[in-house]
């Protein structure tokens, strides 16, 4: 247990996107209180996200909508981690976390066994697994059929078919974070409910955020979002993101830049670099690059990651190594006496004029950040001057 607030808390950590928060993140909040947590503290990725996209809406309205909605204090994950693979995105999470010094990771799952969750956390990381991949890739298979046939060869159908649930998979790399981080954090798993991941439907009153992002008439989503979650992402439509104007950007970045600069920044040894050489010449939209791009043995989600780091100029260095810094978005009054009364590990940035005291890599790591809120800022529906990041300090919210 953890000192704060002059009494014995129990705090969950949640590593979360929230593009956009919907009723089924704030079930999961609900569900985590439910079963011990006296106060949560939530990672959450910035303007942009794992899948190699720009977010919904910017970061300041989610988290104000995950602290209206649950969350006592939102941290952000930088953008090297939060657009990294699954693997580096739960190991730079988890490390915010533990220096905050949470006691338990709760996070949603198609299933809530642990048991399988670990089996499948040991598969992922066999070398036998590894090198069967590697042969089956090398003899023509994408690389998930490679994953299963491999999982089930070495393992059982039965983890093999974990491999088809996205937050399974996830949950996994968790797992594998948690124990590097020597077992101080306990997981907590909730069983989702509502629609799968990427469903295009709702069920329950959930609608997955996927779905929610291709809604045309946003009207739609009120019977999916928390009312205090839609007036902050759905009401304040300039700082939605307009995918025209990212498209735009990340093209004319992409064609601007030279050979060189492609084959620095591209983490890949399988000739992805001359692919995205060859295909930015040619592509005019975003999807046409992307389909360029890939092949049967690099997935699209990794194509997406690469281009969005090229655009960025995210280096494939940055998320091997560990977040420096606590950067808070948001916070209720909760939040604010954890943040006072705790020995946090790391320097805590809740306002730009803290920035000036970081070290080198620390220091660099925020102008990427600031470079990547400017950027971001164009591509919104309204878009605003340069500046963002360093005029934004951490939002305080009251309780409601």
């Amino acid at each position: 247990m953890n000192e704060g607030m002059g009494t014995c808390l129990n705090i969950a950590g949640v590593i979360c996107e929230y593009n956009p928060f919907h009723n089924g993140h704030q079930y999961h909040l609900t569900q985590t209180r439910a079963l011990g947590a006296d106060a949560i503290v939530a990672v959450m990725s910035g303007n942009f996200v794992q899948r190699g996209d720009a977010a919904f809406v910017d970061k300041w309205s989610r988290a104000a909508a995950a602290v209206r909605c649950g969350a006592d204090l939102v941290l952000e994950l930088p953008v090297p981690w939060a657009t990294a693979s699954a693997a580096d995105f739960a190991a730079g999470a988890l490390h915010l976390l533990h220096a905050f010094g949470v006691d338990m990771l709760s996070f949603g799952c198609e299933t809530d066994d642990l048991a399988s969750l670990y089996a499948l956390m040991r598969a992922t990381d066999d070398e036998k697994v590894r090198a069967l991949v590697q042969s089956l890739t090398a003899e023509g298979a994408t690389y998930p059929a490679a994953m299963q046939q491999a999982v089930e060869t070495v393992y059982d159908k039965a983890t093999a078919r974990l491999l088809h649930q996205p937050n399974s998979v996830l949950a996994a790399e968790y797992l594998k974070a948690l124990q590097s981080v020597g077992g101080q954090i306990q997981p907590l798993v909730i069983r989702r409910r509502g629609a799968d991941h990427d469903a295009l439907f709702a069920k329950d009153g959930i609608m997955s955020a996927s779905a929610l992002r291709t809604l045309s008439d946003q009207s739609q989503a009120k019977a999916f979002v928390p009312p205090a979650a839609f007036s902050l992402q759905y009401a304040a439509s300039a700082n939605r993101l307009d995918e025209m104007r990212f498209e735009t950007a990340m093209l004319t970045v992409l064609r601007s830049m030279d050979d060189d600069a492609v084959r620095a920044l591209v983490d890949d040894r399988s000739g992805l670099a001359d692919r995205i050489i060859a295909a930015k010449r040619n592509a005019c939209s975003l999807n046409e690059l992307y389909q360029l791009a890939k092949t049967r043995s690099i997935t699209m989600a990794k194509v997406k990651r690469e281009l969005l780091h090229l655009f960025l100029g995210v280096t494939p260095s940055m998320a091997k190594q560990k977040p420096p810094y606590l950067r808070v978005l948001a916070a209720n009054q909760k939040g604010l006496s954890l943040l006072s009364g705790r020995m946090v590990s790391l320097s805590v940035i809740t306002r730009h004029r803290e920035s000036a005291s970081l070290d080198d890599f620390a220091a660099s790591l925020y102008a990427l950040q600031c470079r990547a809120t400017d950027l971001y800022a164009l591509c919104c529906v309204q878009p605003k001057p340069c500046g963002e990041e360093q005029r934004h300090s951490m939002q305080i919210l009251s309780d409601e």
